[in-house]
């Protein structure tokens, strides 16, 4: 069949000129797709974050490094020198057996014995020239009046802390009627200002004044009262909750002292807008009464509220104003301590007149320097010595009487009894691993044994492979099983920092700001930015110090879930679509 260009234009035209509706549809329809298309391409549907949470607990914190190695039938451990100096003497041969701490060399000391003995007869100078400086006074009196001087620095240190704990009292005081607060002003301004008696858009302040009023001309006077003192509380909310959101518990003690005086007029001012409101619902109540009408079931549930909220207010006024008063009396109490020490330190200086505190305070230094002048000679002297790290046969003795070694040089080798591993550890994990920290030892072809070890050397020089330095840890193993065969494959953890009990929550609930660390704390299901001292953390858990207890719930994290293309998809109509008349079953 043959038709011309000009007849499918034609009859198209006719199409058109007789389906002007539908043509319309269809390109609407189509601009529509068209758009949706582009949207769904840039565009997802993100739901809402949901927080997860956690919950402090007290556990066993463990901070731990580990590495692999194998196990060796014999331990061959390094000798080293503590110190430079020349050999005078050798008490062990290659081969023999050694305990422990048994003397194998002994390095020239004859510098290190003559110091250590000025440093004995300096220190016996130094006790005698102290011994004769305070013989001036009787040892009973200067005890007595040392005592008395302390106690009173002790006073003194007990005002202090508790004047600290009173500002920290005083901070949660603040912290709990915040919690408490908004809903006794929201509840005060529900009731004064509703319309929920008359329910003609008449506030209930002006419905209880406009009844009472009828038969008690005191009701406008009573209504005004309330009127005045709702404002004057919740304008001395508003400054003492700006005020509270602006301070923390890091604030210095004039601006929480402040916030608490604050927040102290805040509460007497709610508690009088709500004693005003009480009475003016009263009077209503008692005015119907006495005429015996109709009384609004309401009023009561009012009455029944405010009840509440005189109790709420009064507790907090209580605790606050007892927080005040510990901080003012332990204020005074401060200065009596302070004042008692001058007293006290003038009675002990009278006492000791025979000497002169500024002499008996440099020979008090003077003995401190020369008993530790004498405990680093007793050290550089025992360094003299090189001893066994360990029981077991010395394998090789590398020195000779006449030798000069130098400090932390190796001189022989000890082959040790028992089993033992030797692990590496990069330069970060090595840096808090010791000798005598304990070890969890696992085994690969022994899956169900473990057993306990301790580190006995550390590597001091690293070895450096292609750019990275590591170091040989030596572990001993604390525990014979004959399971356990020379070769095996093993995992060594080490536990360089253990502490328990501990307070843990996961890392990713600690924020830490400027050097502050805080925490999300959930009370009564609202979240709070708590102030909290940590301590160590390892890869999952952070020690709490300060500011959390066992059972605190708080934010760890939020998740965001992002719907896929496919559930967009889903949600969209199926089947055969939104047809088209007259335009076919597959055309939309």
């Amino acid at each position: 069949m043959n038709i011309s260009f000009s007849h499918i234009k034609k009859t198209t035209i006719s199409f058109i000129s007789a389906h002007k509706i539908l043509v319309s549809i269809v390109g609407i329809l189509l601009c529509f797709v068209i758009g949706f298309l582009i949207w769904k391409s840039t565009t997802t549907n993100e739901k809402p974050s949901i927080p997860t949470t956690d919950t402090v607990t007290s556990t066993t914190f463990e901070k731990t490094v580990s590495g692999s190695g194998q196990v060796a039938a014999e331990r061959d451990i390094e000798i080293h020198a503590e110190t430079s100096g020349a050999v005078v003497s050798v008490s062990a041969k290659k081969g023999q057996y050694i305990t422990k701490g048994a003397v194998i060399a002994t390095l020239d000391g004859k510098d290190a014995a003559k110091t250590l003995r000025d440093a004995k007869i300096a220190l016996e100078s130094a006790q005698l020239s102290y011994d004769k400086l305070m013989a001036a006074a009787d040892d009973v009196d200067v005890l007595k009046a040392t005592n008395a001087l302390s106690d009173a620095q002790d006073e003194k240190r007990d005002a202090e802390e508790s004047i600290t704990e009173g500002y920290e009292d005083g901070f949660n005081d603040v912290a709990d009627a915040f919690l408490d607060m908004p809903d006794v002003i929201e509840g005060l301004q529900d009731i004064l200002f509703s319309d929920d008696i008359a329910g003609n858009g008449q506030w209930n302040i002006d419905y209880y004044a406009s009844v009472a009023g009828q038969y008690d001309t005191r009701a406008a006077s009573f209504a005004d009262d309330a009127y005045d003192a709702y404002t004057k509380a919740k304008t001395a909310y508003d400054a003492a909750f700006t005020a509270y959101k602006n301070a923390s518990r890091y604030s210095d003690k004039e601006t929480i002292a402040s916030l608490m005086n604050e927040t102290y007029t805040a509460m007497k001012l709610t508690s009088d807008a709500v004693k005003s409101m009480n009475d003016l619902i009263q009077l209503y109540r008692d005015e119907l009464s006495e005429r015996d009408l109709s009384i609004d079931s309401l009023s009561a549930t009012h009455l029944s509220s405010l009840s509440s909220h005189t109790g709420t207010t009064n507790n907090h006024i209580t605790s606050l104003l007892s927080s005040i008063r510990s901080i003012e009396n332990n204020e005074k109490a401060l200065i009596v301590a302070e004042r008692a020490i001058i007293e006290k330190q003038a009675d002990l200086n009278d006492i000791t007149a025979g000497a002169d505190s500024y002499d008996i305070r440099s020979q008090e230094l003077s003995l401190l320097q020369k008993k530790n002048a004498l405990a680093d000679a007793q050290a550089s002297y025992a360094d003299m010595f090189i001893i066994a790290p360990v029981s077991g046969t010395l394998a090789s003795l590398d020195i000779v009487v006449g030798d000069s070694v130098s400090s932390n040089a190796s001189i022989g080798n000890i082959i040790g009894e028992g089993l033992m591993a030797t692990i590496s550890l990069n330069e970060v994990d090595v840096e808090g691993v010791d000798v005598g920290d304990s070890v969890r030892i696992t085994f690969d072809a022994v899956s169900d044994l473990s057993i306990v070890g301790t580190v006995a050397e550390v590597d001091v020089l690293g070895t450096v492979s292609q750019g990275v330095v590591t170091y040989d840890v030596d572990i001993v193993f604390e525990t014979d099983d004959t399971r356990i065969k020379p070769g095996m494959t093993l995992t060594a953890e080490i536990i360089t920092e253990s502490i328990s009990p501990a307070l843990v929550i996961s890392n990713e609930a600690v924020q830490t700001k400027d050097g502050i660390s805080s925490v999300m704390l959930i009370t009564e299901g609202i979240p709070t930015q708590t102030p909290v001292t940590i301590g160590p953390s390892n890869d999952t858990v952070t020690v709490i110090m300060e500011g959390l207890v066992v059972g605190d719930t708080v934010i760890s994290s939020s998740s965001t879930r992002t719907t896929s293309s496919s559930e967009v998809e889903n949600a969209m109509p199926s089947g055969g679509g939104m047809g088209i008349p007259g335009m076919g079953p597959g055309m939309r």
